[in-house]
């Protein structure tokens, strides 16, 4: 059992580090974000944490022990990342202000007012989401407390003062 547990708990870390990586990309890139939100990513590293320091029982030679010592330092350090994500990214930090379709229907913008507290300014993101937990941000400006939104045709659409196709996977951000 507690062999299993060695060597699930690398594989389930070796899952979480993959999709906080992609989770990190597509947001500095503002591509398809895949990996589930960072909270659940959490429960995932605190789990492999939880099973490291358990199958760090297991010592069959010294491979397994480095493993488990690498799951454990890793998970430990990836738990406190995605906790202190969880903590700062509150969902208290975005507003919706509105959800704009496109004219044949086949995109649903919904627009935020980010609200960085007292010492940032009010930003507007739009974000288009699609099956489970997926979602892409295509624009993202900041200051700016308002954004108008206006379709041009079914696929191009213009925020603020930016023209985006979404058609082309598109993006703005300041």
């Amino acid at each position: 059992m507690f062999r299993k547990l060695n060597a699930g708990s690398f594989i389930l870390l070796l899952v979480c580090l993959i999709l906080y990586t992609q989770s990190v990309y597509s947001h500095i890139n503002q591509t398809w974000l895949y990996a589930p939100p960072a909270a659940v990513l959490f429960l995932l590293s605190a789990g492999a944490f939880i099973f490291g320091v358990v199958g760090l029982t297991y010592k069959k030679n010294w491979r397994t022990t480095v493993r488990s010592w690498f799951t454990i330092i890793v998970s430990f350090l990836l738990s406190g990342s995605l906790l202190l994500t969880v903590l700062i990214n509150s969902p208290n930090a975005l507003e919706l202000v509105k959800v704009s379709h496109s004219p044949d229907g086949s995109y649903e913008l919904h627009i935020y007012r980010t609200n960085g507290g007292a010492t940032a300014s009010f930003g507007t993101k739009a974000k288009i989401f699609g099956p489970l937990w997926f979602e892409k941000t295509v624009y993202s400006n900041s200051p700016q407390a308002e954004a108008k939104v206006t379709w041009k045709n079914k696929h191009e659409v213009t925020i603020g003062q930016h023209n985006l196709n979404l058609e082309k996977g598109e993006s703005y951000r300041d």
